[in-house]
């Protein structure tokens, strides 16, 4: 499921595309800025990866579980903030 900052890319790549002359010619402007967007986020997912790799079983054992928490809180505010208004 894409996340909050993955969501416009698309979004962007689709506008870009449809600004180009020809089918063809917008075709390529949205796929070129897909692969744009792509190639500025492996990198950064890789080192992530690689940085909780290499750091102890407890530091991953209190992010997972601090990922959880803010998981269950995000779920528990958006229906509220709905709710409320």
């Amino acid at each position: 499921m894409p996340g909050g900052r993955v969501s416009p890319a698309p979004v962007a790549a689709a506008r870009s595309g449809r600004e180009g002359a020809a089918p063809a010619e917008g075709f390529l402007r949205g796929f070129l800025a897909m692969a744009s967007f792509g190639a500025g986020t492996v990198p950064a997912l890789f080192v992530f990866g690689k940085a909780v790799g290499t750091a102890g079983a407890r530091f991953r054992e209190r992010l997972a579980k601090g990922s959880a928490l803010l998981l269950v809180a995000a779920g528990a505010l958006y229906p509220a903030r709905a709710h409320l208004g």
